[in-house]
This record gives C-alpha cells, sequence and structure tokens, in this order.
C-alpha cells in the first residue's frame, strides 16, 4: 500500500508536466497513465512516458507508507484542478484503487500496478556545452528543411545534434535530401 500527503499546488504542478507526456492516443493503455512513486519519506515523484519522452517530476511530500500505482493522468490532473483544500491525501487502496482525500472530498479511481508501466530510462550525468544562440539558430535553418513531415517513418522527423564541446553538429534527411551541418 502507499499512502502520502502533498500540497495541492504541488500535486496540480507535477500532474500538469505529467499529464501533458501521457500517450491517450497509443496502443498501450497504459501509457495514458501517469505513475505515482514514493522516493523516500519526503518526496513523491510522478512520471508519465509516451515511449519518446519521458518526464519525472519529484516533489516533496509526507510520505507515510511507501509504494506505487499508476492511474489515469488527465483524469487525477482534472480532479486535481478542483480540489480546494491546501492539503491533499492519496492512499493505495486494495486492487490498485487510488483513494483521493481533500477536505470534504473523496474520489476512488481506479489504478494499475506500477510493475505493468514501463520501464523509465535513467538520465545519467549529462555533459553540458554552450553554443551561441546565434549558431544553433542558424544550424537549425540549415536542417530543418529535410525533416521528414508526416508520421510514417517517426525516425526521420527529427534532427542529430551533437556536441562534443568543441565542435556541433546538426543532420536531418526526408528520405530524399539530406542536410549536415558543422
Amino acid at each position: 500500500m502507499m499512502d502520502f500527503r502533498i500540497d495541492k499546488n504541488s500535486l496540480q504542478r507535477g500532474l500538469y508536466l505529467a499529464h501533458g507526456i501521457a500517450d491517450r492516443k497509443g496502443s498501450m493503455p497504459i501509457l495514458a497513465n501517469v505513475l505515482i512513486r514514493s522516493e523516500g519519506p519526503d518526496r513523491i515523484s510522478f512520471s508519465a512516458t509516451d515511449l519518446k519522452v519521458t518526464v519525472v517530476v519529484s516533489l516533496p511530500a509526507k510520505v507515510e507508507q511507501e509504494g506505487g500505482v499508476t492511474v489515469g493522468a488527465r483524469q487525477l490532473f482534472e480532479i486535481a484542478k478542483g480540489l480546494s483544500s491546501d492539503e491533499v491525501l492519496l492512499r493505495r487502496t486494495e486492487n490498485n484503487w487510488l483513494e483521493i482525500k481533500s477536505g470534504r472530498a473523496q474520489f476512488n479511481v481506479v489504478g494499475m500496478s506500477e510493475r505493468e508501466y514501463p520501464k523509465i530510462p535513467s538520465v545519467a550525468a549529462a555533459e553540458l556545452s554552450l553554443v551561441d544562440s546565434k549558431v544553433l539558430t542558424e544550424m537549425i535553418g540549415k536542417t530543418a528543411f529535410s525533416i521528414l513531415q508526416d508520421d510514417t517513418r517517426p525516425h526521420l522527423a527529427s534532427i542529430l545534434f551533437e556536441c562534443d564541446g568543441k565542435r556541433a553538429c546538426m543532420v536531418s534527411t526526408d528520405g530524399h535530401r539530406l542536410s549536415k551541418v558543422g
């Protein structure tokens, strides 16, 4: 079971960021959910993915019992927007139901086990590089025209950007044209 209390504004902020990523039209229904998981005695994370983009929001909370659950991102966000009390209690009950209490309001939302949610990739420490904004804008302008504009081959609907700290390079193709800068 999972049991925690969180500030209403923090809950709304976390769900706002996560529900925009949750995939409502995909072939995997669980991708329309947000994964809620405790991270020790004083933090909760909200995670959502469409298998291309992932967002993880970690927020302060009073965790009384650790655990996790996934619930419909849109539904939970709409409930959170309508809450009037400042503190919200979220508790996973039997069969992965999520009980939400705030003031006199109480909701029960059907959920799914956190084990069914796709593994969230861990982000290793990234090495950052500074690139002049004018140079970056120019590079994008010289490669954006050859990005594929439809969803038939999504791997061609993007730009590859590589930077080693000294030199930056961008490459794009639509299958007919190839652009390389840098």
